[in-house]
């Protein structure tokens, strides 16, 4: 045979993509972009529970520093059963000679400084300040502050009961399972 009785006859052969195969592909498409979504949701909650727990640790950093700066109002037990659990704080009153307030003063200020902080940078914020007498002394030798924020990924209506556990970093009086703690101590 030679190319010119090819010449003339029609093709008969496939020219194009079918409407089935068009659809199919559309499907694969749109299925792995609805995981591509799903997992961008899960990696912005994971993201948001990083940028709280970094928050709870800058807080209860700078409670610590200014706490332990205070060292006889920390010895003498001015730190000790703190706890805040939320919505708005008071400021303390003045210090009575603004060029020297006493131990106690500086602790009002310390703890109301933390109350405030958590309140702006962890969404439903809650603190507690401890500062237990161990080993047979007579004053606090430890320092420890809990904050905690309500997490977004425990927060899901969807969630029974039994799946989401109390965090065990909270102390025991929290009893929301949406709570997650980060503990600091210091030894002044």
């Amino acid at each position: 045979m030679s190319l010119q009785s090819f010449a003339g006859r029609p093709r008969r052969g496939q020219r194009g993509a079918s409407l089935i195969e068009v659809l199919v592909a559309l499907a694969l498409v749109a299925f792995t972009m609805l995981g591509l979504l799903a997992l961008q949701l899960r990696s912005q909650g994971f993201q948001k529970d990083s940028i709280d727990r970094r928050n709870a640790a800058i807080i209860a950093s700078d409670f610590l520093e200014r706490a332990t700066a205070n060292f006889s109002g920390f010895r003498n037990g001015l730190y000790d059963n703190l706890a805040y659990t939320g919505g708005l704080v008071a400021a303390p009153t003045a210090c009575v000679n603004p060029l020297a307030c006493t131990v106690a003063e500086v602790q009002q200020w310390d703890w109301f400084a933390l109350q405030r902080s958590v309140l702006a940078r962890l969404p439903g914020g809650i603190a507690f300040v401890e500062s237990p007498v161990l080993g047979g002394s007579t004053s606090p030798s430890v320092l420890q502050v809990t904050v905690g924020w309500v997490d977004p990924l425990r927060d899901d209506p969807n969630l029974t009961v039994g799946t989401v556990v109390r965090d065990p970093e909270c102390p025991a009086v929290v009893t929301d399972v949406r709570i997650r703690c980060y503990n600091a101590r210091a030894y002044p």
